[in-house]
């Protein structure tokens, strides 16, 4: 009788401490994929970031490239006026 007692309290002992483990790996799976998660989100953020702050400086770029070649247009244009009045 004290041998099937002690299976019993063994089996129950097994059962407890499995759940006990069942549970922390659960907590910690949930924690790891939270934490990956939010690793993900904050490079997404920090790309998206450099991706407007490219495009603001290839706008800028243009721009001024933009500016530089009406500039020598026009000094272009007005360079053929004086050699034609002379």
């Amino acid at each position: 009788m004290a041998y099937v007692f002690c299976v019993t309290i063994g089996i129950l002992c097994g059962i407890v401490f499995t759940e006990l483990l069942w549970r922390a790996w659960k907590k910690q799976l949930e924690k790891t994929t939270r934490d990956a998660l939010a690793a993900k989100n904050l490079m997404n953020s920090r790309l998206h970031n450099q991706k407007n702050e490219y495009k603001q400086k290839q706008k800028l770029l243009r721009d001024i490239l933009e500016a530089d070649v009406k500039t020598i247009v026009a000094d272009c244009n007005a360079l053929q006026k004086k050699i034609r009045n002379i």
